[in-house]
């Protein structure tokens, strides 16, 4: 952020220099004593429960890690929230923005030296917090006769990778937002929107509108890694690290969504440069980021709200918060064009939104019902086959033995078949508002006997299971989709003419 008359200066030979950085860092984090103190405490008593509380089974080789220390660096990385906030508040204050302008640095040193402040009162701590705190723990341990295994080691740096992605993550999306916002409020409440929309708008689309529309669902969207969908993962960026399940896979999500949020506070750099005080006090200052936040804060409760009784709430919802974020933020004369444009807006927004459903399940999560092992995989499965409608009035069951690979092809194909005309000829509306009784329904299940060492692909279609020389992988394929009526019933006629299928009801197992 620069003032407007010093232009040409910019242009000039001045050199930027770490030196400079570093000395008005320092004095960046004095003014902050107070929120530092605060960290640290959160921070040193974390440390300390790390040490002291943590320890070895029985003196053994795995280590359990201090929960309450978990959840003190917990509350110390919230923490990171109100110090960009703080940090960067030159960009919404209009007498700090003068005295940050009179000093003899350009902006490009000021933005970075207010990066490195916040490494010295947010990301220090916590690096010397978790790993200081767990790596005395197990010397204490080695001290008394334990002996710590790989495991044990992974386990520390998965909670740490953790926690720094959830720091980094908080820190870039309130940086980002208050160098595109020009008063503190707008800063931090569009932080927060920020961040519900980067955790919840992926996971949700993929689970209810793609997961929907092909019949894939994956119940661990929540907290868990959401690695149902293969190479689509959802989870590389975000702070649920933090409650997640610690295990090595958390390591390398983390540290993608660690480059993440680095990558997105070094590229706001550009956006804080054409920052002039101009912008100072007013509510956005870019309206670029106000209307694609807007945008995404709408197709996250869409997505939320979608293919469920729910959705219409939903479409409420968002279309009055819309209307009232903007009313906060216009610093204009509010008139009936004002209401007219928003509703505008917000309209073609929603329209959008729906467009890409209905294309979601007239295509089968746009084409996503087709994807299966390799048929290999289907060798010896057993197959049930549910047809008729979600509410279970008149449904058929058929059952199978156990197929040939050449056979499961076969009933597959027929699948996939008559649910390719189903998804083109049902209503999306009433798969979008859940109306279940007005559609067919097609569920296939497939359990393999055969087991496997390493997991095939896609990965959501095989359950670990324990075997005889450990765990072991078997094919648990299941697919639930709605589809028109008549073609879920031309679906079963064709069904139970192929002499491998067979209904308890009706006959006797082939």
């Amino acid at each position: 952020m620069e003032q407007i008359s010093s232009i040409t200066a910019e242009k000039s030979t001045y050199k930027v220099t770490f030196r400079k950085i570093a000395r008005a860092a320092a004095a960046e984090a004095r003014v902050h004593k107070k929120l530092a103190i605060i960290t640290l405490v959160f921070f040193g008593v974390a440390m300390l429960l790390f040490a002291l509380n943590g320890h070895f089974y029985n003196q053994g080789s795995t280590i359990e890690i201090s929960g309450w220390g978990t959840a003190f660096a917990i509350f110390g990385v919230l923490t990171s929230f109100f110090s960009a906030l703080n940090v960067f508040r030159d960009t919404n204050n209009q007498q700090l923005c003068d005295v940050a302008m009179a000093l003899p640095i350009k902006a490009t040193e000021r933005f970075f030296s207010k990066l490195l402040c916040l490494f010295y009162i947010q990301t220090a701590p916590l690096i010397v917090s978790v790993l200081g705190g767990n790596m005395l723990c197990v010397m204490i341990g080695v001290i008394n006769g334990a002996r710590p295994d790989p495991d044990s080691f992974e386990l520390i740096f998965a909670i740490f990778f953790a926690l720094f992605a959830g720091s980094m993550f908080i820190m870039s999306i309130t940086v980002l937002s208050a160098c595109c916002c020009g008063a503190m409020a707008e800063s931090a409440y569009f932080s927060m929107i920020l961040g519900f929309i980067i955790n919840c708008l992926p996971r949700f689309f993929v689970n209810n509108v793609i997961g929907t529309s092909s019949g894939f669902y994956n119940s661990s969207w929540l907290f868990g890694l959401f690695d149902g969908w293969g190479s689509i993962d959802v989870t590389y960026w975000g702070f649920l690290y933090m409650f997640q399940d610690s295990n090595g896979a958390v390591i390398a999500h983390a540290a993608v969504g660690s480059v993440i949020s680095l990558a997105v506070m070094m590229l706001s750099i550009f956006i804080y440069k054409k920052r002039d005080a101009r912008t100072v006090g007013t509510p956005i200052a870019s309206k670029v980021f106000f209307e694609l936040i807007m945008a995404g804060s709408c197709a996250s409760i869409f997505s939320i709200a979608v293919m469920s009784s729910g959705f219409g709430w939903g479409l409420l919802v968002a279309g009055v918060a819309y209307v009232i974020i903007n009313i906060i933020v216009s610093r204009a004369k509010i008139n009936g064009f004002s209401f007219l444009k928003w509703i505008g807006k917000f309209v073609l927004t929603t329209a959008v939104f729906l467009g890409i459903t209905v294309i979601s399940i007239k295509t089968g999560g746009f084409g996503y019902y087709k994807t299966r092992p390799d048929m290999k995989y289907y060798d010896q499965a057993l197959f049930t086959i549910t047809i008729g409608n979600y509410y279970g009035d008149n449904n058929t069951r058929l059952y199978t033995n156990e197929l040939t690979t050449e056979q499961a092809e076969e009933l597959l194909k027929i699948c996939d078949r008559h649910i390719q005309k189903g998804v083109a000829h049902v209503n999306p509306f009433d798969i979008m508002f859940d109306s279940s009784w007005n559609t067919g329904m097609v569920s296939i299940n497939a359990n393999g006997s055969l087991e496997y060492r390493s997991k095939p692909s896609p990965s959501f279609q095989f359950d670990r299971n324990w075997g005889a020389d450990g765990y072991v992988y078997q094919l648990e394929y299941s697919q639930r989709i709605s589809i028109d009526y008549s073609d879920s019933q031309a679906l079963l006629r064709e069904l139970k003419q192929l002499d491998y299928v067979y209904n308890p009801a009706t006959d006797d197992p082939r």
